[in-house]
């Protein structure tokens, strides 16, 4: 038996000491080939999909906000619904200098995703990865515009996975990096060493306590927001006897994201999450990320039906960013 396990701590001892010396190697011929160790390929390979995100207020002014990253060659684009909520119009900026309006397509507040739809063709879609072969000490990088700096990447590594009760979000399930995450970088990829989308960067964390974090940031499962997106993007007729709008009750997290400390009147406010091309809603003149405040003068939420808006609303009241005002549909 003694003889056995010498035999075995020999043989660990050789095999530690070969693929050390193969690692040693491996960089030396990096080295002597005068090509170091680099991950600009996967770098360059995200760059082109990451876009800058910019919004004009009901002044007209134009502000940087933050990051997308291209999802579809034919223009869909995923950022933050943090970003571009209360937005009275949205810009996207392309690496290669053009810029266009975007169109909000929907929104999924609980996971912070907006997805957006410019009319473009051809453009550098970034393939995502499968974000659950993805283990603490995976390298990636956060590219984003922090501070309007367009395209900047930072390198990191995944801290943890699977993160939450943050209170960030109504459902969380964060990566955590130490990837720098500055104000800007929202919206942007967390891609991996291939070039491959693994999270859309979300947050980070502020001052707390008298305490700056470092190295604290968080981004979206690749897999969570692509579900979501999907579900956003799907080609489906509204319900039956239906107005073409999506809603759902406007929590009281986003209560205070969006309108500030909540009052019991508030809570029964509606958020648009999504609105059907041509249907009644939207040739009225109904925005996804309306707010409805009432209906027909009364509770919103008694003309609504699994998330649906019925033929009974008539008269909606709505705030869309500082303005409120009534919008009228007519089902025909």
């Amino acid at each position: 038996m003694s003889n056995t396990k010498e035999l075995w701590r020999i043989f660990t001892q050789a095999f530690t000491i070969f693929a050390a010396a193969a690692a040693v190697v491996a960089l030396f011929l990096q080295i002597v080939d005068n090509k170091p160790l680099s991950y600009r390929s996967a770098v360059s390979k995200a760059l082109p999909s990451v876009v800058s995100i910019y919004g004009r207020d009901e002044h007209g002014a134009e502000d940087s906000l933050g990051s997308g990253v291209i999802v579809s060659s034919d223009g869909y684009i995923i950022t933050n619904y943090h970003l571009i909520a209360n937005l009275n119009e949205i810009e996207v900026g392309l690496k290669d200098g053009n810029s266009y309006v975007a169109q909000l397509v929907g929104i999924d507040p609980d996971i912070d995703i907006a997805v957006l739809h410019i009319e473009a063709s051809d453009l550098p879609a970034m393939t995502s990865a499968n974000d659950k072969h993805l283990e603490p000490g995976d390298v990636v990088f956060a590219i984003g515009n922090p501070f309007g700096l367009n395209r900047s990447t930072t390198m990191g590594i995944v801290s943890a996975i699977g993160r939450d009760r943050l209170g960030l979000h109504g459902f969380e399930r964060f990566i955590q990096t130490d990837a720098a995450i500055n104000p800007g970088s929202s919206g942007g990829a967390l891609s991996d060493t291939s070039g491959k989308l693994v999270g859309i960067n979300s947050a980070l964390f502020y001052r707390q306590h008298g305490i700056t974090p470092q190295g604290i940031g968080f981004a979206i499962p690749a897999g969570l927001a692509m579900s979501s997106y999907g579900r956003l993007i799907r080609k489906t007729a509204p319900a039956a006897d239906t107005l073409g709008a999506e809603m759902r009750l406007l929590s009281r997290r986003l209560h205070t994201e969006i309108l500030g400390e909540s009052s019991q009147e508030t809570l029964t406010y509606l958020l648009t999450t999504r609105i059907w091309q041509d249907s009644p809603a939207a040739r009225n003149g109904l925005q996804v990320g309306d707010i409805v405040v009432n209906i027909n003068g009364h509770n919103p939420q008694a003309h609504v039906a699994d998330g649906q808006l019925l033929p009974s609303a008539h008269k909606l009241e709505i705030l869309r960013g500082s303005e409120k005002f009534t919008i009228n549909i007519n089902d025909e």
